[in-house]
């Protein structure tokens, strides 16, 4: 009973750890184009001065437990704005990760917010800042989409629609 529970973590780890690898492969070989985005199809509210868009995860396995949300925002005010927590159905808790380099090796560090400065932009991508979804509530599958609610200091809430891409 232990070796089948051990053999079945282990395996869980490694598809994880895979698709992890494969995520950053990925998008380094087609990234998203933020200047050959069309804007004018992004919903940007003209009423808040945070702007969300791109928002997209990969599509991982069923054994997977976690996934990222990768995005832009954009902040067109005159101050700073710290974007605080962030929520979704997809997964019982969600966080802000960076990757860094520690003792020669990357790992990733929990952020407690993130600061978009004034007049300035934010982009979550695969191999650097990312929002983790952890305890996936269902799996990511491609096609589909879910809700994420950001949360901000100053402005109001923002929810955007993050559509899940297959695997490459």
């Amino acid at each position: 009973m232990i070796l089948v529970t051990l053999k079945r973590a282990i395996l869980v780890g490694a598809v994880a750890l895979c698709s992890s690898m494969t995520l950053v492969n990925a998008h380094e070989k087609a990234p998203m184009d933020h200047g050959k985005m069309d804007h004018s199809k992004m919903n940007h509210s003209s009423k808040s001065s945070i702007k969300v868009h791109m928002a997209w995860s990969r599509s991982l396995p069923p054994v997977a437990t976690n996934g990222a949300v990768y995005l832009m925002i954009h902040n067109y005010s005159a101050q700073a704005e710290t974007l605080i927590s962030a929520s979704s159905p997809m997964a019982k808790q969600v966080m802000f990760h960076r990757n860094q380099s520690h003792n020669g090796s990357i790992v990733m560090a929990h952020q407690d917010n993130v600061v978009i400065k004034a007049g300035g932009a934010v982009m979550f991508k695969p191999g650097a800042q990312h929002i983790m979804l952890m305890g996936l509530t269902k799996p990511l599958v491609a096609g589909g989409s879910f809700p994420m609610t950001l949360n901000f200091e100053h402005e109001k809430s923002v929810t955007v629609t993050v559509k899940v891409k297959a695997l490459q």
